[in-house]
């Protein structure tokens, strides 16, 4: 898939993995990219615009585990870039100590980026089609006893993108689950 003129979606992009997704779809000529984080990183928002002048950058601050903020903020992409092509679900947390806010970031937060994306991209609302790529872990299919909470979450979002693929002749749209070896 050639990334020259389309519009993406990075959630997590402040750092990481997400801010390198976010660098890559730039490089690769991705035409606008939204990034979606609850954190804050000007200096590397700064450089990206920079690095991008031809480019539109868009930071948004957001908690995906807020879905009614999701939906909002889905739309308002929509609305400024014309169109949304790609997904990336990058965002995730690292912390078994807090089992429900993991949960509600790693698992709730990918379902609410990727739902509240469906209607902007699927041919069935008047889309173009697209991909949604969600960022899983190899811990989501080899538990580890030392971080009990990390994994179920992972492995789940394969299994929504599986459940979704059976859509993909009528939306138009692919799924697609990347493992890393480490944490996001």
């Amino acid at each position: 898939m050639s990334f020259r003129g389309k519009n993406a979606v990075v959630t997590g992009g402040a750092g990481g993995i997400g801010l390198q997704v976010s660098k890559q779809l730039l490089t690769a000529g991705a035409a606008k990219v939204a990034i979606i984080d609850i954190q804050d990183n000007l200096e590397e928002f700064v450089k990206l615009r920079a690095a991008h002048p031809t480019q539109s950058v868009m930071i948004v601050k957001m908690d995906v585990a807020n879905k009614k903020g999701v939906e909002a903020t889905y739309e308002e992409i929509a609305k400024t870039f014309g169109s949304i092509d790609i997904v990336v679900n990058v965002a995730g947390i690292f912390n078994d100590k807090d089992v429900q806010r993991t949960l509600l970031v790693n698992l709730g937060g990918i379902i609410n980026s990727t739902l509240s994306a469906l209607p902007y991209m699927s041919k069935d609302n008047g889309g173009k089609g697209g991909i949604v790529i969600n960022m899983s872990s190899v811990v989501g299919l080899d538990p580890m006893f030392i971080i009990p909470v990390y994994g179920p979450p992972r492995r789940a979002s394969s299994t929504l993108l599986a459940a979704n693929d059976s859509t993909t002749a009528r939306s138009g749209i692919k799924y697609v689950t990347v493992l890393p070896l480490g944490p996001p």
